[in-house]
């Protein structure tokens, strides 16, 4: 097997001189058919592999969706893997590629998500409660605001791969870099058409990876395993960062229209949202976006008449995966810059509106769904707003918006959002699935934990083990987490959604006081597994929107002030302030360390323009820039009701992007309702009140 974790190496210190390295020739045009292809004379020990040399099965599965592994014929995206190009001279490679011709038949008619027809559409979701056509009628005040999210690249400290070489039992061991082991183990035996018990699946050292790392880690394993099934040598599939941030899946973009209607006083009667998902070229998991952004829509403000209706749209981009906040960082964006608008529209500030219409009790979200305990929602906001002298700063500079010139010095503004994250998967792609985690207690009282979930920090990886030593009274030095191959562990599920912290670590407790039952009783080693099973009963159903879709759900509100020039519109962060309800901690400062990595990285792709293909070919780099200052970040934990450990990671994906997006538009005096929130937006919202105004002194 390959040596994967004795010294914590990455994917991209796993080749060595001899391996047989693997190019991807790609589709240069977004759609069309193939019609030829043209090749060079090659070497004895250079070869090629098409969609027809697949030995199997030629699609990769996820959950009930499929994409095939090389391309069909039918160019779906620009970027489309097409030829595995494979030697040992990496050189001889790159030029033997630049000397393939790929034609194309396309009439360049593009599918995009802003001009969609219905034969786009993949899935559509529609909810409705009350009556909103008659309240809207009697609505006082009626907005109506269109926002949208850019699709989300990931930026990935060291590139995605895998390598595979023949095992001793005539099947294949691959190292890949997945957050998802036994799913590539699956597609890898399908693709040779060998069992599932001949294919090893081992998992090296990887950094924070944001849930980018969870299908597509299957599809470079199935590449390295075809090569290696083919030339009976190991391989090696590294793709260049350039294609990894470019083709691998990401967040997708949306298109998110709110309308809502309010009284005299600010309450909302009313609301209609209309969602728009892009979905790219193979949507893998469109059910759970969908899911996800339906049930997050209408954020946590209470509405007597309701209507969503979201559909997923299949465009020419390369696919959609999962990002941190699928689903959730799309819908509370919208959701919480149309709640300022709301806000300004009553005359009220945003802090006190939101505390009006705020849902009350065990009614969490405005469909209706119920929590099992209640939520704290005015206390967040109160802690987040004293934390951060929110009423005070807000006042200050909203009168110094519309007092200042233009150009009379840097403009600060503050901005307020409030969200929560569901843990777990949503609907019902797991209800046929078990996920399973054992324990084994040795003779020299040192603790073995067997799972396939793969911690994506130390923090977490350090509290399971703090847990486990915790319970058995033993040193957590003592316990040791298994390295992660198919054949030694059993499996757990994909790490995402923050499953690591909810449904893992629970496990983990599950085994470890099993183990402490029978400790003194029977002799060691004692060794017990448990396992995790969609409840039956009372799970999600999308259809209805009823039922509980998550094991444990996490609160949070967040503050964000800013400063802007307004000559160069260049703006810096003077701070950050967030305030979670997330369940039972058990690691603050652990807990602490993680929101405060999210909330710096998702402060950069809140305002960083998203890259271009053009700029990867002409060699411009695409790594996201760093702030230059950095700023102040204070975060408090609640004390909470619930007695179970929640996630937090994505907290901030959904809380900072609106907070952020307000904190500009009070500064500048504009209305942003695009992300990211780049000095270019900034430039078109001035330069287009700048025109309206003009036009108006004309008129």
């Amino acid at each position: 097997m390959l040596d994967t974790h004795k010294n914590k190496r990455f994917i991209c210190d796993y080749y060595s001189p001899g391996m047989i390295i693997i190019k991807i020739i790609r589709a240069e045009v977004p759609g069309g058919i193939i019609s030829g292809i043209s090749m060079p004379e090659l070497p004895a020990d250079v070869g090629i592999i098409g969609f027809e040399d697949i030995p199997a099965e030629k699609d990769l599965h996820v959950f009930s969706r499929s994409m095939p592994l090389l391309c069909d014929g039918n160019i779906k995206y620009e970027g489309e893997p097409v030829l595995l190009l494979y030697g040992k001279d990496e050189k001889e490679l790159d030029i033997l590629a630049s000397e393939i011709r790929i034609d194309y038949e396309t009439d360049y008619t593009l599918a995009s998500m802003e001009t969609y027809t219905e034969e786009q559409v993949d899935r559509e979701l529609k909810y409705s409660r009350g009556k909103p056509d008659r309240n809207f009628a009697k609505a006082h005040k009626i907005i109506e605001e269109t926002y949208s999210t850019s699709s989300q690249h990931h930026y990935d400290l060291e590139p995605q791969g895998a390598a595979a070489m023949i095992n001793e039992a005539g099947g294949v061991d691959i190292t890949s870099a997945t957050q998802w082991p036994f799913n590539v183990r699956d597609n890898v035996s399908e693709c040779l058409g060998i069992p599932k018990k001949k294919v090893n699946i081992d998992v090296p050292a990887m950094g924070k990876t944001h849930s980018g790392k969870l299908w597509y880690a299957g599809l470079l394993a199935c590449y390295a395993a075809i090569v290696t099934w083919k030339t009976n040598e190991p391989s090696f599939c590294l793709i260049p960062k350039t294609d990894s941030i470019l083709y691998t899946p990401g967040r997708a973009a949306s298109i998110i229209r709110h309308k809502t209607g309010i009284d005299e006083n600010g309450k909302i009667l009313c609301r209609s949202i209309d969602i728009s998902i892009d979905s790219g070229a193979c949507p893998m998991l469109s059910e759970e976006v969908i899911n996800r952004i339906c049930f997050s829509a209408a954020g946590v403000y209470m509405t007597p008449a309701l209507e969503i209706t979201a559909r997923s749209i299949r465009t020419n981009n390369p696919p959609s995966g999962a990002f941190n906040g699928m689903g959730f960082h799309q819908s509370f964006f919208a959701g919480e810059c149309h709640a300022n608008s709301l806000a300004a529209a009553a005359g009220l500030g945003p802090l006190e509106w939101r505390k009006m219409n705020t849902a009350r009790k065990h009614i969490n979200l405005p469909i209706g769904w119920e929590s099992r305990k209640p939520i704290q929602l005015d206390k967040l906001l109160d802690t987040v707003a004293e934390m951060s002298d929110y009423k005070r700063k807000h006042a200050a500079y909203s009168l110094s918006a519309k007092m200042q010139n233009d150009f009379s010095g840097k403009k600060r503004g503050i901005g307020i959002s409030v969200c929560c994250q569901g843990n777990g998967f949503m609907g019902k792609v797991e209800e046929n699935e078990k996920y399973t985690v054992s324990a084994r207690l040795d003779t020299d009282g040192s603790l073995s934990l067997f799972t396939s979930a793969v911690p994506e920090n130390f923090q977490t990886a350090s509290l399971w083990r703090d847990i486990a030593g915790g319970i058995l009274e033993i040193n957590p030095d003592d316990v040791r987490i298994e390295t992660v191959n198919t054949s030694l562990v059993p499996d757990s599920g994909p790490s995402l959604f923050s499953r690591n912290i909810t449904i893992i670590t629970q496990l983990i407790e599950k085994c470890c006081n099993a183990i402490k039952k029978s400790r003194f009783r029977l002799p060691l080693p004692i060794e017990v597994k448990r396992s995790y099973r969609l409840p039956r009963t009372n799970g999600w159903d999308p259809e209805s929107f009823s039922g509980n879709p998550f094991p444990i759900v996490s609160w949070g509100a967040a503050v964000v002030e800013t400063e802007t020039d307004p000559i160069t519109l260049e703006t810096s962060i003077r701070g950050v302030w967030l305030a979670a309800d997330c369940g039972k901690i058990m690691n603050i400062e652990l807990a602490k360390a993680e929101i405060e990595s999210e909330i710096f990285r998702s402060v950069i792709s809140s305002t960083m323009k998203p890259p271009a293909v053009k700029y990867a070919r002409l060699g411009i780099p695409l790594t996201p820039v760093q702030p230059q200052n950095p700023f102040a970040v204070r975060i408090e934990f609640l004390s909470s009701r619930e007695n179970k450990p929640g996630g937090i990671g994505e907290l901030p994906d959904s809380l900072i992007p609106a907070a952020l997006s307000e904190a500009l538009s009070m500064g500048l005096n504009i209305k942003l309702a695009d992300l990211p929130s780049t000095s270019e937006s900034l430039f078109r919202q001035l330069e287009h009140i700048s025109n309206t105004q003009e036009t108006e002194l004309e008129d």
